[in-house]
């Protein structure tokens, strides 16, 4: 068997299906053309938030590093005590 034998006719309406396609598909090719600017300013704004980003997190880390340093409420609590035994210690012997 030959392949034209199994070729089957194109319906009756393929040349306008097929003007159709070809219509939508410069229509599709005019949107993305229209919208590749927009994806590339969309890339480039989110690489710029992406850098403010990083800083952000390095600003937090510093921020977490001191912190961490600062004396805790017993700590404080403990001074306070201190100074205020020193304080009645000195009141004792002064007078």
């Amino acid at each position: 068997m030959s392949g034209a034998a199994l070729r089957t006719p194109d319906p009756p309406d393929m040349e306008a299906r097929l003007g159709r396609l070809e219509a939508d598909t410069q229509d599709i090719k005019a949107i993305l053309a229209r919208l590749e600017p927009v994806l590339t300013r969309i890339d480039t704004t989110q690489q710029k938030h992406g850098q403010d980003i990083l800083k952000i997190m390095v600003d937090v880390a510093e921020l977490k590093g001191r912190v961490s340093q600062l004396p805790s409420t017993v700590q404080l609590l403990g001074f306070v005590l201190a100074v205020l035994a020193i304080t009645g210690v000195l009141h004792v012997f002064v007078r």
